[in-house]
């Protein structure tokens, strides 16, 4: 697995160039475009020389104005000529009015929002094209070109209707604009990764229905609708869906009736309403509270689903909303525990462009978390530049049909009958020591090709303090089998419950995993989830895992889809420790291989949670091109890549 970068470090960053996170005036936005306009030139005639730029810049600049885009003056009305400016207006107007239908064409901009601002026009004062804001911003586009990447906006679906007069638009537009190749691609000079299509990150986004159960340990992809048995504790669908949780039915709400629109996200309402729409809908639930850079005392709040902020007194939070004012005095502690400089305060007091967006992610991805019992999950890097990590949140294993069908005939999954003569060890942390099964099972199934059965004590915590992490080993919990409760210490990974974490962009690392709260040797931290599949030579093994204590054909992959367990980068010395665990509530249920995460030592908040992706011994022959900066004393220098 990826040693790094294991972060699904998405291939969608954000330009310098790009304000979808600040307010514009139009005319900033159509200043905007004709800097887009200029990349575009940029990079299609292979990065020329900045004379050559130069002289395209003014080549764009006199077209503008021969077709109506930049004024006749500048400062003002200086003339008395009433007509003059009237018409002088309306042609401005006009030519802005094309200009955002283009837009809209490109699917940028709210048709209805546009419309509004429009009517708010009696005339369209004269200005430059560069305001400082803007020429900073092209600067540093030259300067940092090959190194910024631009972040994709997948476009919405549409109805018939909509796209008739996106099209009607755009011959509307034609007739003002001569066609160039620009019109040809995005506006934004934008590309997409291949692997990131459709197949993998479904488009439809669906609220689940309330009370769905989630009693199951994993989701079977039954692409072909075969007919396949159905097991007590899996989940079977023809496609993976794209479901909020319950809890969201704001978001989904807003994703139906909202105006405003952020950048898409698999599994993430990209629409807002403003502030002045909850005079018609009501109050809204609190998502994320932040602290107050100007007024000691106060906090800023968003509400879930509205796209602006509201400061408020702490004093009214420990009155209205203890809870959200708990986990914003936590995060406070976690930016305090950082190393200096590891996290500007922009992001920290919400001034990063993309910060809403994280926030976004981060709520989704948490009430995913609450709805299974596990801790949240923030997302945040403090390079303006990086957008959240591009994968789709899954608290459980997926699977193809094939393998579902396959792990049904294993022997583990059939009834288990101890024998009369074997002699076990008395079974560590069960409630219910006498009736414990556990130990029997180790002896029957694993003991020939594992000699590290790993048992918790009373608290559920493992000791970890002997493991040798060279040698196979695997954690057996309680099922309906030892007449323990659902409660028993020994029932860890079942029972979910995670400590909330922070996934946090690391420079050169990229995305890592730290902790939110102390987390203690021995204590489960997660399980490392993604699709259950037979590993291929042509694939990617970055993100596979090995289960091959349990079933040595199949790996876990967590490229596309996982749990946050996937952001842990790799230390010789590392903090966490995969297990292989046999784990299932009841004995009637189907027995898939898991793979939890356990701390090995003491982590703090703020902390990194690290694992050993490679031992020496692992190493032997394989060429090493990676250069590891884990820092540890012990560090092998070189992984492989």
């Amino acid at each position: 697995m990826a040693p790094q970068n294991r972060s699904g470090k998405s291939t969608l960053k954000v330009s310098r160039c790009r304000f979808e996170h600040r307010q514009l005036t139009l005319r900033d936005e159509v200043a905007l475009i004709f800097i887009k306009q200029r990349k575009h030139l940029f990079m299609k005639n292979e990065q020329p020389k900045r004379d050559q730029y130069e002289e395209m810049k003014m080549e764009i600049e006199k077209s503008a104005e021969e077709y109506g885009y930049n004024s006749k003056f500048e400062g003002g009305l200086a003339t008395n000529d009433t007509d003059y400016l009237m018409e002088l207006a309306e042609n401005s107007k006009a030519a802005l009015k094309n200009m955002m239908n283009r837009l809209i064409v490109k699917k940028r901009m709210n048709k209805k929002k546009m419309e509004e601002e429009l009517r708010k026009w009696s005339n369209y004062d004269g200005t430059k094209f560069f305001r400082k804001c803007l020429e900073e911003d092209e600067m540093r586009m030259w300067e940092e070109q090959e190194q910024i990447d631009e972040m994709e906006v997948p476009p919405e679906g549409e109805s018939a209707d909509e796209e008739e007069n996106m099209e009607e638009e755009k011959e509307e537009v034609d007739e003002n604009m001569p066609p160039s190749e620009e019109d040809k691609e995005d506006l934004n000079g934008e590309e997409i990764d291949s692997k990131t299509d459709e197949k993998t990150f479904p488009e439809e986004i669906a609220l689940e229905e309330e009370g769905e159960p989630i009693n199951y340990v994993a989701i079977v992809i039954n692409q072909t609708n075969e007919q396949v048995p159905q097991a007590n504790n899996v989940k079977i669908v023809p496609k993976l869906p794209q479901k909020v949780p319950f809890a969201c039915a704001q978001s989904i709400f807003a994703l139906q009736q909202g105006t405003v629109i952020f950048p898409n996200y698999p599994g993430v309402p990209n629409k807002k309403f403003e502030a002045k729409d909850l005079m018609n809908f009501g109050t809204m639930p609190i998502q994320t509270v932040f602290e107050d850079r100007e007024k000691p005392g106060h906090w800023t709040v968003l509400f879930e689903a509205v796209n602006d902020r509201f400061g408020i007194s702490e004093e009214l939070l420990k009155q209205f909303a203890p809870e959200a004012l708990n986990k914003a005095k936590t995060m406070v502690k976690f930016f305090e525990s950082l190393e200096a400089g590891a996290l500007g305060n922009d992001f920290r007091f919400g001034s990063t462009p993309l910060f809403r967006h994280f926030q976004d992610v981060s709520f989704i991805h948490s009430k995913i978390h609450e709805k299974f019992g596990m801790g949240s999950v923030t997302y945040m890097a403090c390079d303006p530049s990086q957008a959240p990590p591009l994968y789709q949140n899954t608290p459980v294993n997926l699977m193809k049909a094939d393998v579902y069908k396959a792990c049904m005939t294993r022997r583990e999954n059939k009834p288990f009958v101890m024998k009369g003569d074997l002699l076990v060890a008395i079974p560590k942390g069960c409630e219910n020591p006498d009736g414990c099964m556990c130990n029997e099972k180790f002896e029957a199934h694993y003991k020939k090709r594992c000699n590290q059965n790993l048992e918790p004590n009373s608290e559920g915590l493992l000791d970890l303090s002997g493991l040798d992490v060279t040698i196979m080993r695997i954690l057996i919990e309680c099922s309906d089998d030892c007449g323990c409760s659902f409660n028993c210490p020994r029932r860890q990974v079942q029972r979910r419950k995670t400590p909330p974490t922070v996934v946090f962009h690391d420079g050169d690392i990229g995305y890592t995993l730290r902790a939110l709260e102390k987390i203690v040797p021995g204590q489960f931290i997660g399980e490392y989830t993604g699709l259950l599949k037979v590993p291929k030579v042509k694939d990617d093994h970055s993100y596979e895992a090995s289960v091959r204590v349990m079933n040595p054909n199949l790996v876990i992959c967590a490229r596309e889809a996982g749990s946050v367990v996937r952001f842990m980068s790799h230390s010789c010395d590392p903090s966490a420790v995969f297990i292989v665990t046999h784990s299932r509530e009841k004995e009637t249920d189907l027995l898939i291989p898991r793979l939890a995460v356990f701390a090995l030592k003491e982590i703090n908040i703020g902390d990194p949670i690290t694992i050993k992706y490679y031992n020496k011994k692992d190493l032997k022959g394989v060429k090493r091109s990676i250069k590891c900066l884990c820092g540890s004393s012990n560090c092998i220098g070189y992984l492989p890549g």
